[in-house]
């Protein structure tokens, strides 16, 4: 099988500190040739227009995600036709996990994993249905954002039901009124009963369990067997730790918050992961994963990563190049899909 690369329009893996910036892709490729592995480097432009996604099977498939929800969706689209006859890496669902925390937190249920209570909802109707199943306070999160952005705390039910009226209705009220202007002026046959029961207010949306008492959360990298930690304290009069800047990358963590990354880690097969945990005396949580397009920091500030070996951890102090452990860990990954597929 052949290892085949895609970057976007700016022949950019988007893996780099900042959501513009690519990681060094050219480093990338000597790593896997230092590795006695090749690696075919094209855009997802030249797959679909020149070499025809037809023509592209079994391959392994390491790409780029993308801030840009347009760009994205065209992503998407390769990306599920390619996933039907190649080996994606990371694997598709982890794709769509990328800037979407209800997939992400479907996906949590589905493989498993132990997790804060939620609700998905999307439309106004949908949160009137199962607002008495909801224990305030909650929180409330669009499914996109980072760093904290769109994510709220909310107290009650007049709250919440203010809220998502306040998210939905910018675009969604106003479509549903041009449409009731058209139909009753305009076409009254169409105009009933039956096209007022349609909903006004839409928006996709988690209700997720409040942790009270939250003073910290910790975001860990996972590359491989190498743990790099971030302790991130919540900000002042406030409940969220994402994107506060108040950033500890000294911390020592506690054993049973790499024993949870650890497993987590296992479980969702990928070569590498963001992980956003929250930890208190009753229990882990998991909040919230990427294992695309996530911020680089922690490995880059960090003096030190937690590797597990013989059963227990051990903490090695070194600084690490962020390019060398991403495709080593991609290597690492390839050849073990290989080794299971042998065995297979």
């Amino acid at each position: 099988m052949k290892v085949l690369l895609l970057t976007d329009y700016r022949k950019a893996l988007r893996q780099g500190i900042k959501k513009y910036r690519s990681i060094d892709i050219n480093k990338i490729k000597d790593i896997f040739i230092e590795n006695q592995m090749d690696l075919e480097i094209m855009s997802f432009d030249q797959l679909v227009n020149e070499v025809g996604i037809e023509n592209v099977k079994n391959n392994f498939i390491i790409y780029t995600s993308s801030q840009n929800y347009e760009y994205k969706e065209y992503i998407n689209d390769i990306l599920y036709n390619l996933n039907l006859n190649n080996t994606l890496i990371p694997k598709y669902e982890l794709f769509m996990c990328h800037e979407n925390k209800a997939f992400q937190d479907l996906h949590k249920k589905m493989l498993g994993i132990k997790s804060l209570d939620s609700l998905y909802i999307s439309t106004y109707k949908d949160l009137l249905n199962h607002s008495h199943k909801v224990k305030y306070p909650v929180v409330l999160k669009k499914v996109t954002g980072s760093g904290s952005f769109s994510v709220y705390k909310v107290n009650n039910e007049r709250e919440l039901k203010k809220k998502f009226k306040k998210i939905a209705i910018k675009k969604y009220f106003i479509e549903f009124y041009k449409k009731y202007i058209y139909y009753k002026f305009f076409d009254k046959i169409s105009y009933s009963k039956e096209f007022l029961l349609e909903e006004k207010y839409y928006s996709r949306l988690v209700v997720q369990q409040f942790i009270p008492n939250l003073e910290e959360d910790w975001k860990i990298l996972v590359f491989n067997n190498k743990y790099y930690i971030l302790n991130r304290k919540v900000r002042k009069n406030d409940f969220r730790a994402s994107g506060s800047g108040k950033f500890n990358f000294l911390a020592e963590p506690p054993k049973r918050l790499l024993d949870f990354a650890k497993k987590i880690y296992s479980q969702l097969d990928t070569p590498f992961i963001s992980l956003d945990i929250a930890i208190n005396d009753e229990d882990t949580y998991l909040i919230e994963y990427q294992a695309l397009h996530f911020g680089p920091i922690t490995i880059l500030r960090s003096e030190f990563y937690f590797t597990y070996v013989d059963g227990h951890w051990e903490k090695v102090e070194e600084q690490s190049d962020f390019t060398s452990v991403y495709a080593k860990s991609l290597i690492e990954y390839i050849n073990n899909q290989k080794s299971n597929n042998k065995k297979e």
